[in-house]
């Protein structure tokens, strides 16, 4: 599937770093053929948008594609992401880079676009370089008890460290959380970040935290599983 082209519309290319494939296309080419359906392996897709797995020069990248297809859909994010609000392709970019920032692992963001008309949003693209890990929500339940009890507790260490330097992620599924084994260590990567919130350092008890904590519990209960005995 195209992307939109409205009367009037312009893409705006707000991240395109010309040292990646896709960051040279978007530039050369527009960032339209990086987010159109079709552009790579479709991942996950719906009304409303798809990611897509790239092999641009024998590379991999996430492209995400945010799609407000109708006057309905823009009206609803007015204030949210389509209009006087970033995106939420920008959100999540900047989410992104506040971990790198932060000393977190995280996926570099090599482009990032959105396609306005008179201001109101009716595309966004995220691509983002592959990374090399498998969703917890997949994981953890083909580990053994030991290796899923250490794995566990990196989790908590790496959500527990999040909160302390005061990100709030409002997002923090299984399913959105990698686990990434390398020669030099294992860690936790945090993706899909559009509705984190940043509060003062130190203090993490306070209401978004807590519900972090619980959605986390929810996901892990929905497997069958908890927190290792010690750490709960």
């Amino acid at each position: 599937m195209s992307l939109p082209n409205p009367r009037g519309g312009r893409w705006h290319c707000l991240v395109a770093d010309v040292a990646s494939p896709p960051g040279q296309r978007a530039q050369a080419e527009g960032p339209a053929v990086l987010g159109a359906r079709g552009a790579g392996q479709v991942i996950k897709e719906s009304r409303t948008g798809w990611v897509q797995r790239l092999v641009q020069d024998g590379r991999p990248y996430f492209a995400k594609t945010y799609l407000y297809a109708t006057a309905h859909d823009r009206r609803r994010g007015w204030l949210r992401n389509t209009w006087l609000a970033p995106s939420r392709a920008r959100r999540e970019a900047d989410a992104l880079a506040w971990m790198r920032a932060n000393g977190f692992a995280a996926p570099r963001v090599v482009v990032l676009a959105e396609l306005r008309r008179w201001g109101m949003l009716h595309a966004a693209l995220i691509v983002t370089e592959a990374v090399d890990g498998v969703a917890l929500d997949a994981a953890l339940p083909q580990m053994t008890p030991a290796d899923r009890d250490g794995v566990l507790r990196a989790l908590r260490a790496f959500v527990t460290e999040l909160h302390r330097r005061g990100f709030r992620d409002r997002n923090l599924d299984l399913r959105n959380l990698l686990w990434v084994e390398r020669g030099d260590g294992s860690h936790c990567v945090k993706i899909d970040s559009p509705r984190y919130r940043l509060r003062p350092p130190g203090d993490a008890n306070d209401r978004l935290a807590r519900e972090d904590w619980r959605r986390l519990d929810a996901c892990l209960a929905a497997l069958g599983l908890g927190w290792p005995v010690a750490d709960a």
